[in-house]
């Protein structure tokens, strides 16, 4: 199934990490939602596939055309 929600290598740091749901491994997630608030801040309804998201933790979103990912 990991092909299918990671178009990258399958053998990579990231595709081995979802496939084991490494709570330690690189962050992934799925963006399924984004909501405005009120105030006018997003937030994202996200499902994480591996690595931990905390709520100090700055992340960076990537589109589905995004050919490679920089560190």
């Amino acid at each position: 199934r990991t092909s299918l929600i990671y178009a990258g290598p399958q053998d990579d740091i990231y595709s081995t990490a979802i496939k084991k749901c490494n709570s330690s491994g690189p962050l992934t997630v799925f963006v399924s939602h984004h909501l405005q608030t009120k105030s006018k801040k997003i937030k994202s309804l996200c499902r994480i596939f591996s690595g931990t998201l905390n709520s100090d933790m700055k992340i960076f979103i990537f589109d589905a055309n995004e050919s490679s990912v920089q560190n």
